[in-house]
């Protein structure tokens, strides 16, 4: 059987948020996740329209910054979003034993600075339109270089 924690909060809580996007409730959430789970590995600082999602390749970790912030977020009857509102500055945080070998912004190139310090690469940004893409490169291992008997074998 496995060994965790458990949170139980009483009432509607979903359902107010659901209906009422009340952002209080989102940072409430969010300070009881991070009391029974501690650090995450990704944390950001950034209003609470502002979605992350993490993913991992070999050699890189990607996080996606989606600004869903509209003029009439709670409007029910009228869906249609005409304009987003640019958001910034962010600030990234990616625990990493590491130093990343690059930290880049895509598509857009301009507005991140980084520094790595003590296992935790903190990046700002400057401002978020709709999407970005976070890309943390490490180093890869150099891989083993041909023996000179390998070479000889594969001209014969």
């Amino acid at each position: 059987m496995a060994k965790g924690y458990i949170a139980a909060i009483y009432g509607l809580v979903a359902a107010v948020y659901a209906d009422y996007r009340y952002p209080r409730i989102c940072a409430f959430a969010g300070e009881v996740l991070r009391a029974l789970s501690g650090a995450m590995p990704v944390e950001i600082d950034a209003p609470p329209w502002v979605q992350l999602t993490v993913r991992d390749k070999p050699g890189q970790t990607l996080i996606h910054l989606v600004n869903t912030a509209s003029p009439n977020p709670l409007s029910p009857v009228n869906p249609c979003v005409e304009d987003v509102p640019m958001v910034g500055p962010l600030v990234v945080r990616v625990h990493c034993d590491k130093r990343p070998a690059s930290v880049t912004l895509e598509p857009d190139h301009t507005g991140l600075s980084w520094n790595w310090s003590h296992g935790v690469l903190t990046a700002t940004i400057r401002a978020l339109h709709i999407h970005n893409a976070l890309v943390v490169t490490y180093r890869q291992r150099a891989r083993a270089s041909r023996t000179h008997k390998q070479a000889s074998t594969e001209r014969a």
